[in-house]
């Protein structure tokens, strides 16, 4: 069994903190983690079921770091897994200055909130990482060739794991037959996002207003959370609402805990996302699975998951031809249907969390025998 720690910036419901416990639930190795705890419920869940080391590392502390290399002396890991760019600085320091034999292993998570000049900087930054990481993770093939674009001298240690999506909880939301019907004369369309510039939200209340000039029949619910550094946004898309008059139509919602959100994506027929670029989006995964009409746009991490058949690609900022597309499946029964079928099949080889966590538990067999 290999003992294995995973540094987390926070622990909370994230990707790199969700996707760490599912992988731990059915792997033959030993996984810890190491994080910020942010959320105490879900920390007192896992009590039982590995060890919690609560260390802050959303920043970079000498006290954190001795602290942290004290645990992995104490334990004997032989592999760190960092979650993203908070756990890789602790990562390197510690290879560097406390164990230079301990292998490190590092899923990007949230570059995808960079854009232009500051995407640029934050692989300058990974470019440092890259020093002392034996290994990488992408979470789509997209994501691995932004990545390689950037980063060409790493292509031999990437390797593309998705994101386990598809577990008992929504296997059992869903059931063994779920069909959803078009009898319901009213466009429901839902997202489940974070409220936040490069989910590009703006562009779903252009599609809104568009929509709005062919019908007043449909409402779209946004469920996101936002955070203290982008309530300017979530102003701004409050005040765009009322002067396009979508107030009747348009609905920002509070985040919902993971199993209100599935049951919502239960009932709702369509869902839509205009990100401007994603790793592997989960919610969508869970929509396709929930047998929605998926609407997405064309972009990095959408292009990954929905396919041909499977769903509706949009173009960037172009809400007249969107709104056309999800009207003419609104009026067509048999192309509903079908794509709402196709939606759920797609997604079930792919994203299965017990058959990705046993990719992760060769992947990292692979990185100690070859070490």
């Amino acid at each position: 069994m290999i003992k294995i720690l995973n540094l987390i910036s926070q622990l909370n419901t994230g990707g790199g903190s969700i996707n760490t416990i599912r992988a731990s639930k059915t792997s033959e190795n030993n996984h810890d983690i190491a994080a910020k705890i942010t959320n105490k419920y879900l920390a007192t869940d896992l009590k039982n079921k590995m060890e919690i080391f609560d260390i802050n590392l959303s920043k970079l502390s000498f006290i954190s770091l001795k602290v942290l290399s004290n645990v992995i002396k104490k334990k004997n890991y032989q592999i760190i897994h960092a979650q993203g760019r908070g756990g890789a600085v602790y990562g390197l320091f510690i290879k560097l200055f406390f164990n230079r034999k301990i292998k490190i292993v590092y899923t990007f998570r949230g570059f995808t909130k960079f854009s232009g000049f500051k995407l640029l900087l934050n692989f300058l930054f990974e470019s440092i990482l890259s020093l002392v990481n034996d290994g990488y993770i992408c979470v789509s093939n997209s994501e691995k060739n932004e990545v390689i674009s950037f980063m060409p001298w790493i292509k031999p240690r990437v390797v593309v794991i998705a994101n386990g999506v598809i577990d008992d909880e929504i296997i059992a939301i869903r059931g063994k037959n779920s069909k959803k019907k078009l009898e319901d004369k009213n466009l429901d369309i839902v997202c489940l996002t974070r409220i936040s510039p490069e989910k590009n939200i703006e562009f779903t209340l252009d599609i809104a207003a568009a929509i709005l000039k062919k019908t007043c029949k449909f409402t779209i619910e946004i469920y996101g959370e936002s955070t203290k550094k982008n309530q300017k946004y979530k102003t701004f898309l409050e005040n765009k609402i009322k002067s396009m008059g979508l107030k009747k139509n348009v609905f920002i919602k509070p985040s919902l805990k993971r199993e209100d959100a599935l049951k919502v994506l239960k009932t709702k027929r369509f869902y839509l996302t205009t990100s401007s670029r994603e790793g592997l989006p989960s919610s969508l995964i869970e929509a396709m699975y929930l047998d929605c009409i998926i609407f997405a746009t064309k972009v990095r991490g959408h292009i990954d998951v929905v396919r041909k058949n499977s769903g509706i690609l949009i173009a960037v900022n172009k809400e007249k031809e969107a709104a056309e597309k999800i009207i003419k499946v609104f009026n067509n029964i048999n192309e509903f249907e079908y794509l709402s079928k196709n939606a759920h099949a797609s997604v079930l080889s792919e994203y299965h969390w017990k058959d990705n966590a046993k990719k992760l538990d060769d992947y990292h067999k692979g990185i100690l025998r070859n070490g």
